[in-house]
């Protein structure tokens, strides 16, 4: 199907739902653009932006409205809402959800949906959250990773790269099972690693208090994701079947880092910054 003149619809106004609101409606090639969130007033507020066109007045009405529908609430509550949904979506033909985490999230979606369904996860966000904090220009050139079912549709595929296209995303095929191994090293295990080094920290400055005088740079730069909403993380735990190994290597090689002698240290120190750099200005990188 063509995305240009297609009826769209977004489940969630966060800051991933608003983003990509604030993006479509930039693109302005969609028939309409509509939006359901339990919070009212961010549906008031999307108007008032100017992103969406009209405001649903349910979740039944939303699906009823769309084409492509836009699953961008937060991961647990995908499914639930899908279940409740998908009696009414006679008329979707695409249906994309921005899950950071696929696992039985990504099967339970493609059970409910079926052929129109798929993982679309843009690699971009921040450490605040919600509409107010959602901007098209934090999607603009990052990686989208388009994750297909199994009975996906091949026009279902084609569109969720036309909506790349539209946001101005690069997107990526890639399974589901590489994708959550990817995002556990890249996405998830950061947000754990910085939650990790400002409870230490905390801990510390309860015995030194000039630590916060100290802190600079480097404490600000790996600690920022610690400041992600809260329910973000348990989500990730229960669902990223690949978080947990990810975690358990991270304290293997901690572990390994008190016996280095210096040779090994420098030289292991050499190679982390090495496929550091390659992870982030690696190849197709222009962010």
């Amino acid at each position: 199907m063509e995305l240009e003149g297609s009826h769209v619809g977004i489940l969630g106004l966060g800051l991933m739902g608003g983003s990509v609101a604030s993006g479509l409606s930039r693109w302005g090639k969609l028939r309409s653009l509509s939006a359901w969130d339990e919070d009212g007033q961010s549906l008031k507020s999307a108007l008032s932006m100017g992103i969406i066109s009209r405001a649903a007045e349910s979740l039944e009405d939303l699906i009823r409205l769309s084409e492509v529908l836009i699953l961008a609430v937060p991961m647990d509550l995908m499914v639930p809402l899908s279940r409740l949904g998908a009696p009414h979506g006679s008329g979707l033909k695409a249906v994309f959800d921005i899950s950071s985490v696929r696992g039985d999230i990504h099967q339970g979606l493609g059970e409910i949906w079926g052929e129109p369904h798929m993982g679309f996860h843009p690699m971009a966000g921040s450490e605040r959250s919600g509409l107010d904090n959602s901007s098209w220009e934090m999607l603009r050139g990052a990686t989208v990773a388009l994750i297909p079912g199994e009975g996906t549709g091949q026009e279902v595929i084609a569109t969720a790269h036309r909506l790349a296209q539209a946001l101005d995303l690069r997107p990526m095929e890639m399974t589901w099972e590489d994708h959550d191994r990817a995002v556990a090293w890249v996405s998830h295990l950061p947000m754990v690693l910085a939650t990790a080094l400002s409870l230490g920290a905390g801990e510390a400055t309860e015995a030194v208090d000039q630590i916060p005088y100290l802190a600079a740079g480097g404490f600000r730069d790996t600690s920022r994701v610690a400041c992600c909403s809260p329910w973000l993380l348990p989500p990730l735990l229960e669902h990223n079947g690949e978080l947990g190994p990810a975690i358990d290597r991270a304290i293997e090689i901690l572990k390994e880092i008190k016996d280095w002698d210096r040779s090994t240290a420098v030289q292991r120190t050499s190679q982390g910054a090495s496929w550091r750099n390659y992870i982030v200005d690696g190849p197709g990188r222009s962010r």
